[in-house]
């Protein structure tokens, strides 16, 4: 189909206007509570990570303490 066409379509022309004229309202206050957000979820994030490796880290160490009281026990 030619543009020719679709320029005479009013149906066309319609959704075309409409997106044309189509305006969304920029508000700064809404950017600002999106970032708080944000920052919330990336804080927790990090939070959960130091758990984690906390976590690792305290079994790591109750392990080796663990192995080193068994390792005491064959000796004697």
């Amino acid at each position: 189909m030619s543009d020719s066409k679709h320029n005479k379509d009013p149906v066309e022309q319609f959704f075309r206007k409409q997106a044309q004229d189509y305006h969304i309202p920029y508000r700064e206050d809404d950017w600002l509570k999106l970032e708080q957000k944000l920052d919330l979820l990336a804080a927790q994030r990090i939070h959960r990570k130091r758990m984690i490796w906390m976590a690792a880290a305290s079994l790591l160490i109750i392990s080796m303490l663990a192995w080193a009281t068994i390792e005491n026990r064959e000796d004697k």
